[in-house]
């Protein structure tokens, strides 16, 4: 029996849309990657400046930490609020003093900004300040703040 049908040529599909797909795939896998990557921490770098009268400054936190004392030992504020209140009166002196503001800083923040006094200071009211019960001298604590402040230059 002789067969009659010829054999055509197998189909071919155009090899263009699949390499446009390809492409596609690859740019949307880039711009994804591209925009979860790990960004690097920027290290703030500091700048200091020194304001006219550092003298009133520093007299002006002094005064505000013996009102605080005074209210401490009167009973009106427990350790943890003096804690928190000393803390605060820190970070606002140091934000006053160098323009840096150092009252949105964490612990970690500061850390970073290179001032080593003000963050041991810090880092010692953070177990007072946060524990569940607070313990801590204060008056240690108000007295290490009042030297730091006079010391400052």
């Amino acid at each position: 029996m002789e067969v009659t049908v010829e054999l055509k040529e197998p189909f071919h599909y155009s090899f263009l849309p699949t390499l446009c797909l390809l492409g596609l795939f690859l740019v949307v896998l880039f711009l994804f990657f591209w925009s979860h990557r790990k960004k690097k921490e920027k290290k703030v770098a500091p700048t200091y400046f020194q304001r006219a009268d550092i003298s009133f400054i520093k007299q002006k936190y002094l005064q505000k930490i013996e009102q605080l004392s005074l209210l401490w030992k009167g009973e009106k504020i427990t350790n943890r609020k003096a804690y928190q209140q000393l803390s605060k009166l820190v970070r606002e002196f140091m934000a006053e003093v160098t323009g840096i503001p150092v009252q949105n800083y964490s612990l970690a923040e500061m850390e970073v900004i290179n001032m080593p006094i003000a963050y041991e200071l810090i880092k010692e009211y953070y177990q007072p300040e946060f524990a569940q019960i607070s313990r801590g001298n204060i008056e240690t604590s108000m007295e290490k703040a009042k030297k730091v402040i006079y010391e400052w230059n």
